[in-house]
């Protein structure tokens, strides 16, 4: 009951436990290895210079999606509700972006490219999370704008 409502944590260097996957982490991975196979079928239909240069830039995003996640889950280590509720939501949006790369270059090319914001505005929402609760992260969760513009003390003590 203890890990229902509980804040990200910090995850450095200094601890000696390796961390595991979750089994929402595994199953998230799942939703990826489909999007991949979508992208390797259109690259099998379509074996040519262009086809493979379509391949390579609907898998850009695919895996900028997939690492972007992956280094949330490795810096920030949390096990709470909400953590797995925005989990569900960037499984959601990787399964969104597996159903528009079939044709993600023309007809569903705005549809995959909705499913990828989406996706890189729930990663943005983590951060700012982790942020909020802890000090030592704000700097790589605030934006670097903020750090040139003001003066140090300046920024609102919740952006602090």
């Amino acid at each position: 009951m203890a890990n229902i409502l509980q804040p990200p944590r910090l995850r450095t260097s200094e601890e000696e436990s390796e961390r595991r996957a979750t089994w929402l982490e595994l199953f998230y991975d799942l939703v990826f290895v489909v999007a991949v196979s979508q992208l390797a079928h259109n690259l099998k239909e379509d074996i040519s210079i262009s086809g493979f240069l379509g391949f390579v830039f609907l898998f850009i995003p695919v895996w900028w999606s997939w690492i972007g996640t992956t280094m949330y889950a490795n810096r920030f280590d949390s096990d709470d509700i909400g953590r797995r509720l925005l989990v569900g939501l960037q499984m959601l949006t990787a399964a969104a972006m597996a159903v528009n790369i079939h044709h993600g270059l023309s007809e569903n090319s705005a549809g995959f490219a909705m499913s990828y914001a989406l996706s890189r505005i729930v990663l943005v929402i983590e951060y700012v999370r982790a942020g909020s609760y802890i000090p030592e992260a704000r700097p790589l969760t605030t934006p670097d704008i903020l750090h040139q513009v003001y003066k140090p003390g300046f920024l609102p003590k919740m952006l602090r």
